[in-house]
């Protein structure tokens, strides 16, 4: 979409309001999730062996989608630490998904189409290299 200069138009206001809410709302919901999760780890092993705590890979049970539900039912502080990664994980993705909607609507097909590539590349990092380089 093109002003009558034939310049980009510019997303409304709201838009870039609404994906900057996405950020904002994703770091907060992260960081509350981390200081809990942490809070409650440490008042749950305070004297913990720490480096036997890490050797042991406490998230190892919540990396799946039945047992990351079952350890947050169960209010596990592991289940809630590996919920506030994959919020901070998230956060990016969804704020390019947000950005790629927007320029679809506004009929921007070059933003979108950056936008779709990056959402691409960021999932395959994620899901396809992520787990090669495990």
């Amino acid at each position: 979409m093109t002003d009558a200069e034939g310049q980009p138009a510019m997303l409304p206001a709201n838009a870039y309001r609404r994906m900057s809410a996405v950020l904002r709302t994703g770091m907060v919901g992260s960081a509350a999730l981390l200081i809990a999760g942490l809070t409650d780890f440490v008042l749950r092993h305070p004297y913990g062996d720490l480096p036997g705590l890490v050797r042991s890979n406490p998230i190892a049970g919540y990396l799946n989608p039945a047992g990351l539900l079952r350890g947050i039912v169960q209010l596990r502080s592991e289940a809630v630490l590996t919920l506030a990664i994959l919020v901070l994980v998230a956060t990016p993705l969804a704020r390019v998904a947000t950005g790629f909607y927007y320029f679809v609507r506004d009929a921007d097909r070059a933003l979108a189409k950056i936008s779709l590539t990056v959402l691409v590349l960021l999932v395959a990092g994620i899901f396809v290299l992520g787990p090669l380089f495990h």
